[in-house]
């Protein structure tokens, strides 16, 4: 299993009781109404596009309401901050959130990066190490279900081979008969004609 996501809100946010949208993004998302939260985050993102915790702060309530899109794109740009400690968590939650959305090679990308910045961060290593197992692991099966998809097509295909075969063969020994048939009726006609040829003869 993949560690606990590590999305942690509102320990980034600067003077919490500056803001009255700020006060009512955090009681919403305490609520777990998460489209109310990200919304407020959104609107104060609009109005300090600068400071990035905002960005941070919605695309971690639109990653509750599982708008991993959305999320990712919030992640994306709080990423780009000077401020080391909101960009290894932004990166961090990116991977987590790419691997929501099944994106596990961009998720590898993500995590290496985290470790560039923090060498000891043992959930991005952790999680790191677990996507790389899992690409593996999807590779392998997607060899298995190829070969095994290869296999059917090559017995489908020998089935058919050998229906052909049959068909050909059946097809074969109708027409044999039939000319076998022909002959025999030729042969009777001729020797009836004969018989004929003689009875007239005769009289």
């Amino acid at each position: 299993m993949i560690n606990k996501f590590l999305i942690v809100l509102f320990c980034l946010l600067i003077n919490p009781h500056a803001y009255g949208d700020l006060s009512k993004a955090e009681q919403s998302y305490k609520e777990q109404d998460y489209s109310d939260a990200s919304q407020n985050f959104l609107e104060m993102e609009i109005k300090e596009p600068e400071n990035l915790k905002h960005s941070y702060n919605r695309a971690v309530s639109q990653f509750k309401e599982k708008k991993y899109k959305e999320a990712a794109s919030g992640f994306m740009r709080s990423a780009e901050s000077q401020d080391k400690i909101l960009a290894g968590k932004s990166l961090f939650n990116l991977g987590n959130t790419q691997i929501a959305q099944g994106a596990l090679e961009d998720a590898v990308k993500s995590f290496e990066k985290v470790l560039d910045l923090d060498k000891e961060n043992e959930k991005a290593a952790e999680n790191l190490q677990w996507t790389k197992k899992r690409i593996e692991e999807l590779k392998k099966q997607q060899q298995n279900q190829d070969q095994q998809n290869q296999d059917q097509q090559n017995k489908d295909q020998q089935n058919q081979d050998q229906q052909n075969q049959d068909q050909q063969n059946q097809d074969q020994k109708n027409q044999d008969q039939k000319n076998q048939d022909q002959k025999n009726r030729k042969n009777q006609d001729q020797q009836d004609q004969k018989n004929q040829d003689q009875q007239d003869q005769k009289n």
